[in-house]
């Protein structure tokens, strides 16, 4: 995914037929992340649990996106706009580029209600664990490490022991839909 935009913007999706585009037209989709392990990410740019695990999400990428799992971090929230999120993620030296999720299509997918919340994906695209990044807002009391052991039991070829840990942090600000 290098040369993807900071802000892009989600254009075509359901669950296991998405396709995030950049502002120069550059893609990257569900079809040509398959055969790796894919990390999905919501965070948001005023969520404070969000940014408490802004650092964790920051390492987790640099720990395991030289292994070869892709990272797509995505912004669902209707009241963050692009140019929000854009500046947002250069401030904060983000090493990933972020997705705006218009309308809440890829969130209503994969069934998202807060941020951060995360989805990881096995080598087939199959979601094999979804919800927190651990279990604790404050490091020192983690004890559930949710999202790295999930990773880490997909590049072994093994399922996650956890396929499911509530999330905790922000309620998702969706998009009003109308009828």
């Amino acid at each position: 995914m290098p040369g993807l935009a900071a802000a892009a913007v989600v254009a075509l999706f359901a669950a296991g037929d998405w396709t995030l585009m950049a502002p120069s037209g550059a893609t990257v989709g569900f079809d040509e992340l398959r055969g790796g392990v894919t990390v999905v990410a919501f965070t948001s740019t005023r969520c404070p649990v969000s940014g408490m695990y802004q650092q964790r999400l920051n390492d987790l990428y640099r720990e395991f996106s030289s292994k070869g799992v892709a990272f797509v971090v995505v912004n669902a929230n209707s009241n963050e706009p692009p140019a929000e999120i854009q500046k947002y993620s250069k401030q904060a030296s983000l090493p990933y580029p972020v997705y705006k999720d218009f309308h809440n299509r890829l969130a209503d997918a994969y069934e998202i209600e807060s941020t951060p919340e995360v989805v990881v994906l096995d080598r087939a695209g199959e979601v094999r664990y979804r919800g927190a990044i651990d279990d604790s807002s404050n490091p020192a009391r983690v004890k559930v490490h949710a999202l790295r052991d999930a990773v880490t039991s997909l590049l072994a070829g093994k399922t996650p022991q956890i396929a499911r840990l509530k999330a905790f942090g922000c309620v998702l600000k969706r998009e009003k839909k109308t009828t």
